[in-house]
């Protein structure tokens, strides 16, 4: 006899499991549930817990159906169908007559403990506040971030920076907010919570553009980028210059890729006031406005390029510059304009400085304008010596998974070429210029053969 029949054979025992059970899970429930949620650091103990409960409230729902079953059906129905015991009919059964086959009711009591599974799953839920739905949706990753596994917390923060859809990414921020805020956590946890939170940011933002570009001011990505810039930007803003200096550089990157105005200035305000010396936190403020696509701020890059030609920092500057300059439009705004005869005029006069790699960078600069006054400068730079050196890859890092790539290899001639070829389309100066020098043997057969291409292009292009 297996020990359910065992409990079967007496309703006394039948009552007391159903007691117990339910005695031990609302006993229970409201303080394992709270450990659970604020304490555990085991995702297997939290499985065990969980697993008791759904067995108990299972052994509670059956012992309370055969209970019932036992009342509601006839002719000795728990005897008969759940014990298995032959049940003699009735005296009054005239023994002449073939035997009366009784109904099991096994569908009835199949909808009557189904009833009670739901109920009881219901009490559950009431009497641990929410744990398993909660526990499903985030306590898990909760738990996970109490462990000492960096290396799964370090996962985890991967994927959920790829959190972008409605249903999952009030759970993404709610983990993330946890992981860069904890104090305890190691700090390349916390970097990388905060570098999770920038480039979900970054994302939203992205969308935004183009959800106003198309005349839709409410969704749910504009929802969540409104309540990031205006819930987290201030803090970020108060506590970047004072955390440790790599959680504060994630933070600086993290604000740019929120592409909040009150942000950018505040970042372009730090990067004034530290340029001498110039630290980590102004590189990454540098950086980080190229990130907030703000052009606003391009003439305050423009003043910083002189005083930062030729430190370290000048990578970052050619980053943000470019990036701000290749992602604007011109006549979009006349105090922006105006800035770019200024910003032609100064990198035009670094890309014939030395050192040669920083030469690279501000020939890079000027190609990404599409500024027609950039003609006169790469006529002559394109003819100064070095010319024929090879301009290096050059990357930055913006708290993405790899770096951001600025530019990649090519030759510094080449890069002069491409940058005219951005103003060459019905440019007959330009055109002029390159076909007096497609056959010139003082230059190597790459350039003239990238001379006679560009120009095959403004032809296929007219």
């Amino acid at each position: 006899m297996n020990i359910f029949r065992w409990l079967a054979a007496s309703t006394r025992r039948l009552a007391i499991l159903a007691c117990v059970s339910l005695a031990l899970v609302l006993g229970t429930a409201s303080t394992l549930s709270s450990w659970v949620r604020d304490q555990s650091g085991s995702m297997v103990l939290d499985m065990v817990i969980l697993t008791g409960y759904v067995a108990l409230m299972l052994a509670a729902a059956l012992a309370i159906a055969v209970l019932l079953g036992d009342r509601l059906f006839p002719h000795r129905w728990r005897e008969r169908v759940v014990l298995g015991v032959d049940v003699p009919p009735p005296d009054e059964e005239d023994p002449m007559l073939p035997p009366v086959i009784y109904k099991s009711h096994l569908g009835a009591f199949t909808m009557l403990l189904v009833t009670l599974i739901v109920c009881l799953s219901g009490l559950l839920e009431v009497a641990t506040s929410g744990l398993f739905a909660e526990y499903q949706r985030v306590g898990h990753m909760r738990t996970l971030l109490r462990t000492e596994n960096t290396e799964l917390k370090l996962e985890l923060l991967g994927e959920l920076s790829q959190a972008l859809r409605e249903t999952n990414i009030e759970s993404a921020l709610t983990i993330i907010d946890l992981a860069w805020r904890d104090k305890r956590q190691p700090p390349e946890v916390r970097i990388a919570g905060m570098n999770a939170l920038g480039r979900l940011s970054n994302s939203l933002a992205t969308s935004m553009d183009s959800w106003v570009k198309q005349g839709i001011e409410e969704h749910w990505e504009l929802d969540v980028l409104r309540h990031l810039r205006t819930s987290v930007g201030p803090e970020l803003r108060t506590r970047f210059p004072s955390e440790p200096e790599d959680l504060g550089v994630a933070m600086v990157f993290t604000l740019g890729k929120m592409r909040d105005w009150r942000s950018t200035d505040a970042l372009a305000e730090y990067a004034k006031g530290h340029l001498s010396p110039p630290n980590a936190r102004t590189q990454a403020c540098i950086a980080a406005l190229g990130l907030s696509r703000d052009a606003q701020v391009l003439g305050r890059l423009v003043q910083m390029a002189k005083t930062l030609y030729p430190t370290d920092v000048f990578l970052e500057l050619a980053f943000a510059t470019g990036d701000l300059t290749r992602n604007y439009a011109p006549g979009m705004n006349d105090d922006i304009d105006a800035v770019f005869p200024e910003l032609v005029t100064v990198y035009a006069e670094l890309a014939k400085t030395k050192p040669f790699e920083h030469q690279c960078l501000a020939i890079d600069v000027l190609r990404k304008t599409g500024d027609a006054r950039v003609t006169e400068h790469l006529y002559e730079i394109f003819e100064q010596d070095g010319a024929e050196a090879i301009c290096p890859t050059v990357s930055v890092e913006v708290g993405e998974q790899a770096p951001e790539l600025v530019v990649a290899t090519e030759p510094f001639r080449l890069r002069v070429i491409r940058g005219l070829a951005m103003v060459a389309v019905g440019n007959d100066e330009v055109t002029a210029w390159a076909e007096a020098r497609k056959d010139d043997e003082k230059y190597t057969e790459f350039v003239r053969g990238q001379l006679r291409e560009m120009l095959r292009l403004i032809e296929a292009s007219e």
